[in-house]
This record gives C-alpha cells, sequence and structure tokens, in this order.
C-alpha cells in the first residue's frame, strides 16, 4: 500500500517491517485486526492499520452494509517507540530501537529550540542508527488480545 501524506510518501513495500501485531484472526474474518509497523529508509515510522467489517476498521459501504478498511498512519519516533514497546518483546524492542540503559546514572534534561529540518534530520540520524532513548535530541493505538511477529518476512495480511 502507497500513501501520500503532507508531502511525504509511505510504502508498505519500499519501507522496512519492524514488527507487526494482530488479533489471532485470519485476514477474511469479519473480525480480523492488524498493526504493522514499518521504518522508511529516512528513518521515519508508520503503522499500515487494516481490519476486517467487525473491526474497528470497518466503514459503511451503504444501508446497513459493511466493509473492512486498511490506512497508514505516520507515527513519530516517540509513538514508533511506544508502539514497540506495547507490542514487541524485549530482544526484539532492542533491535530495532538499541539497548536500553539500566544503569540507575544521574541525567540532566535539556531544553533547547532547534530549526524544524535540523531536528527531524537529527531524529533521522537516531533512528537510523538505533540510538537508545536518551541518546539522540528529540521531543518530549480490539478487545482481543494482540499477537506479535517481530521482524517478520511477511506482514500479518499477507500469511499463506
Amino acid at each position: 500500500m502507497s500513501k501520500v501524506i503532507n508531502g511525504k510518501v509511505y510504502d508498505t513495500d519500499k519501507a522496512r517491517l519492524v514488527a507487526d501485531a494482530d488479533n489471532g484472526c485470519l485476514p477474511g474474518d469479519l473480525d480480523y485486526y492488524c498493526e504493522a509497523l514499518y521504518r522508511k529508509r529516512t528513518g521515519e515510522y508508520f503503522l499500515h492499520v487494516e481490519g476486517g467489517a467487525r473491526s474497528i476498521m470497518a466503514k459503511s459501504c451503504g444501508s446497513n452494509s459493511w466493509s473492512g478498511s486498511s490506512e497508514i498512519r505516520p507515527l513519530s519516533y516517540d509513538a514508533a517507540e511506544a508502539w514497540a514497546e506495547k507490542n514487541m518483546d524485549g530482544d526484539a524492542y532492542q533491535e530495532a530501537f538499541g539497548e536500553i540503559e539500566e544503569d540507575g546514572g544521574e541525567t540532566a534534561r535539556l531544553t533547547f529550540t532547534l530549526p524544524a529540518g535540523l531536528k527531524e534530520r537529527l531524529e533521522r540520524e537516531a533512528a537510523l542508527r538505533a540510538l537508545s532513548r536518551g541518546a539522540g535530541a528529540r521531543s518530549p493505538g480490539s478487545s482481543k488480545q494482540m499477537s506479535v511477529r517481530p521482524g517478520a518476512r511477511r506482514p500479518c495480511w499477507d500469511r499463506r
């Protein structure tokens, strides 16, 4: 799926699948729901969300008729990291976002203003290098249990 959002192209065929999570239903099921986290070459993240006619992705298509749908949702680095923390196991998370420092050492918070372009470049560079949460400059989403396939070769909706 490819979509242009705010002048940026998000393409599931060109981006790298980081992980996906689904509710255990098969793609043809009315209750099917799946989220797949992707990372673009630029370091930007997005979710490809897909669901059946009885999921939160249901769309009305006429008088008392419903269909499943899919959409792409751009994510900030922080939102992608939060999604991964919720949906991935520890090893897969650290592989995607870098090792977590648990040294308990003292930290200091800095607040400063940067031009928007520089901020985006820093976030992309941090994502490309898989820097841990505090290592780069960055700014301070079915009722069923989701199953996760970190770094899957095929997204959850393409099972054969």
